[in-house]
């Protein structure tokens, strides 16, 4: 166990009150993981818009009765196949007056370019604009390369992704079917950019791509942010802090990090040993953060099997400590866990900082989510 003495960022104050808008047609958006869902309901609710965020459709019903409508689909943790399928299901269930916003990750993980052809399909959509690049996040495409932070995806962290390396930077080696789908994968360097490429793809294009095509998505329709973003800072009491990313860093949280045996990693155990572990440690401290300190295995089925161990452990400390904030960073880490413990449809959703995500589940439980690849006060260098 390790407890860092300080929060690394400064408190929250509260957000200025936001005043409701209404749009002509609602705003459904489908994101392939549910940090990135998260990210996109904290902005629209920023902007004044009704939101709500769902991780399921009612027996295959989608009801769209917001402004913004939200859905994690975590299609990013299926197959290629199922994530089509998936995304036909959700398809044939959406309404005809809606506005549809395609999420996509910003470091290029996931079944990408099958989703955005089935919707293509279904929607009979001629072209797409696909706007990857998040430039207020120091994520942008140059000459076809995309970059992180000034260096090329293929050369950071993201190449050793486990489901996902970035093993080039060119967007059109990863994505080669783009030009024959009609897919436009422009050159971005600044929301100026992004602004030229919706002015020039109109209103015809399907619109798919990361957070600030979205913010930009709202400002043309003339709509304006209205809370303050603060910094965001961990609750000091009663928290559960998971971090459920290869991109975390646990060693920055100001709270005990309890990490995951390496017994329990290879799969030689059972999670509940280390429920017994840890569940002392917090109720002595009243937070705690779950992490995974290893790096050894790669593969699906890894990923799959630590997911679901790190869900099963919050489920069970949640039953024993009944914490009253839960955090968590990694998008396919928190639909499992939001899953195992029940929890469909998000309310109440404010943004406290970029990516960084609070909302209340249907039991009162207060959820901060984030992706892993950003800083709790902003994006990774």
């Amino acid at each position: 166990m390790s407890k860092k003495s300080a929060c690394p960022v400064q408190q929250v104050r509260p957000v200025q009150q936001v005043r409701p808008v209404r749009l002509a047609r609602p705003i459904f958006v489908v994101a392939d993981d549910l940090t990135g869902a998260a990210e996109i309901a904290g902005i629209a609710s920023s902007y004044g818009l009704d939101t709500e965020l769902l991780t399921a459709m009612s027996d295959g019903v989608l009801t769209v009765s917001k402004d913004v409508t939200v859905l994690a689909t975590d299609t990013r943790s299926a197959n290629e196949r199922d994530a089509v399928e998936m995304t036909r299901s959700v398809a044939r269930a959406l309404p005809g007056d809606v506005l549809l916003f395609k999420k996509t990750d910003s470091a290029l993980r996931g079944h990408i370019m099958a989703e955005i052809r089935a919707w293509m399909d279904a929607l009979l959509a001629a072209r797409v604009l696909f706007i990857p690049a998040n430039p207020s996040k120091c994520r942008t495409i140059q000459g076809g390369i995309y970059y992180v932070g000034g260096i090329p995806i293929s050369q950071t962290a993201f190449a050793h992704d486990p489901e996902f390396p970035a093993l080039t930077s060119s967007v059109y080696e990863r994505f080669p079917e783009a030009e024959g789908m009609e897919v436009l994968i422009p050159d971005v360097s600044s929301a100026d950019d992004i602004r030229h490429w919706l002015n020039e793809a109109g209103g015809n294009a399907l619109l798919a791509g990361a957070a600030d095509l979205f913010v930009e998505l709202l400002r043309l329709m003339g709509l304006t942010q209205q809370s303050v973003k603060h910094d965001f800072c961990f609750p000091s009491e009663n928290v559960l802090v998971v971090c459920g990313s290869t991109q975390s860093r646990p060693d920055l949280l100001p709270v005990p990090v309890a990490t995951m045996p390496l017994d329990l990693y290879n799969g030689d155990t059972d999670v509940q040993e280390w429920v017994a572990e840890v569940a002392p440690v917090f109720a002595a401290h009243h937070a705690m953060a779950l992490a995974i300190p290893f790096h050894h295995l790669t593969g699906k089925e890894v990923a799959v099997r630590l997911r679901e161990t790190m869900a099963e452990m919050v489920r069970s400390l949640v039953a024993i400590c009944r914490p009253d904030n839960l955090v968590i960073e990694g998008g396919a880490t928190a639909f499992a866990c939001c899953r195992t413990l029940g929890f469909s449809h998000f309310h109440d959703i404010c943004q406290l900082a970029p990516g960084v995500v609070r909302m209340c589940a249907e039991n009162g439980m207060r959820l901060t989510l984030k992706p892993g690849s950003y800083r709790w006060n902003g994006p990774l260098p």
